[in-house]
C-alpha cells in the first residue's frame, strides 16, 4: 500500500468513533451466522460488545405468494437453501419447510453443505417481535428494512404496513429503504391515506439521482444512501427492464456516475442532515470512500455519516 493510501485510511480512522455503523444483513460477518439469520440477532442482543459496536441493523425482505414478508436478499432460494424456490410464487409454509444456511457460492468447507446448515427462513413479524421484546436493549438503534421488490404490489404493501402498525413502538427506530423509489412512495401514500404515522424512508442509489426531483419521488425520501463503489450498468438488461417498470425512471437510470463523491454527500447532508454509505467492509472499500472526500469534509461531517457494513466490529479494530 502506498504511503498516501495509508494517510487516507488514517483520515478515516481519525473519526472512527463519530460514524454511525449499521450491521448489514443483520451483521452476518460480525456474528458468523448466515446472512439475514435471526441467530445473528440473538447473538448481538446477548453480546454487549456487539450491541455497543453498532448503531443499527439492516435486513432485506421479499414477499411470499401469500403476501408474507420474509427476510431474504435474493429473489430465489437456490444459493442459500437446499432447494430452488422463487419467493414470490411460493407459500410461506413451503419456505418454512426448507433448510437454509450459508451462501453456497461462498461456502468453503469439507463438510457437505446440507450437513452443516440447519437454519430456517424467518418472517418480518418474527424479527420485529424479537426487537420489540428487547426494546430496552436496542433503545434508539436504527432498524433499516429494505424492500427488494422492483415494484411492490398492493397486497404486499398492505401486509407490510400491517406489520409495521403491529409494532408501533418501533416506529422511531424503523427506516424503510429501497433501491426502488416506487416502494418508498407507495408506502408513504398508503400511510397518509390511512392517517397513520409515517415510516421514515431512505433511497438507496448507485446512480446519479439529480433527475429524481423531476419525477416527483424526492418528496418521499427522508434520506439517501450512496454506494461506495462505482456501479457500471451500461448494457445491463436487468437494470434497464427494472427502470422501465417504474414510471419515468428510465432516464434517471441512464444518468449514471460514481455513487460517492463529496459534492453529492454535501448536498445530501444539507438536505437530510445525514448521508448513508454502503457497504464498507475492508481496507479497499475504506480507501475507495476516503479517496473521494477531503480530510476537512470528514472532520466536519463524520458524525453525519452512516456506514452500512457486513462487520462493523472488524472495521473498528483494523
Amino acid at each position: 500500500m502506498k504511503i498516501d493510501d495509508n494517510e487516507r485510511i488514517k483520515d478515516f480512522y481519525n473519526y472512527i468513533n463519530n460514524y454511525k455503523f449499521i450491521a448489514h444483513r443483520l451483521g452476518f460477518k460480525m456474528e458468523g451466522y448466515p446472512e439475514n439469520s435471526i441467530n445473528n440477532l440473538y447473538s448481538i442482543l446477548s453480546n454487549k460488545r456487539s450491541l455497543n459496536t453498532i448503531n443499527g441493523l439492516e435486513f432485506d425482505i421479499r414477499f411470499s405468494k401469500d403476501h408474507i414478508p420474509v427476510v431474504i436478499h435474493d429473489s430465489n432460494t437456490s444459493d442459500v437453501s437446499e432447494s430452488n424456490k422463487i419467493i414470490e410464487i411460493t407459500y410461506l409454509k413451503e419456505l418454512k419447510e426448507l433448510i437454509f444456511g450459508y451462501r453456497k457460492s461462498d461456502y468453503n468447507s469439507d463438510i457437505p453443505w446440507i450437513e452443516n446448515n440447519t437454519f430456517n427462513i424467518i418472517t418480518l413479524d418474527e424479527i420485529l417481535s424479537l426487537l420489540y421484546e428487547n426494546k430496552r436493549l436496542i433503545n434508539d438503534k436504527i432498524i433499516k428494512i429494505e424492500t427488494k421488490s422492483i415494484k411492490i404490489n398492493k397486497e404486499d404493501l398492505i401486509a407490510f404496513n400491517n406489520i409495521l402498525n403491529k409494532y408501533k413502538s418501533l416506529n422511531d427506530n424503523i427506516i424503510h429503504i429501497s433501491f426502488f423509489p416506487w416502494n418508498l412512495k407507495m408506502l408513504r401514500i398508503l400511510q397518509k391515506n390511512n392517517n397513520e404515522r409515517l415510516t421514515k424512508t431512505e433511497f438507496l442509489s448507485d446512480f446519479h439521482f439529480e433527475r429524481i426531483a423531476e419525477n416527483h419521488y424526492n418528496s418521499y425520501f427522508d434520506g439517501i444512501s450512496l454506494g461506495v463503489k462505482e456501479t457500471k450498468v451500461d448494457g445491463n438488461i436487468k437494470i434497464n427492464k427494472a427502470a422501465e417498470k417504474i414510471s419515468n425512471l428510465t432516464e434517471f437510470f441512464n444518468n449514471k456516475r460514481n455513487a460517492v463523491d463529496q459534492d453529492w454527500l454535501e448536498k445530501i447532508i444539507k438536505s437530510y442532515g445525514y448521508a448513508g454509505i454502503y457497504t464498507i467492509n475492508d481496507r479497499n472499500s475504506i480507501l475507495e470512500f476516503v479517496s473521494r472526500v477531503s480530510s476537512d469534509f470528514l472532520k466536519e461531517n463524520s458524525n453525519k455519516i452512516y456506514i452500512t457494513s457486513d462487520n462493523p466490529k472488524y472495521l473498528k479494530k483494523i
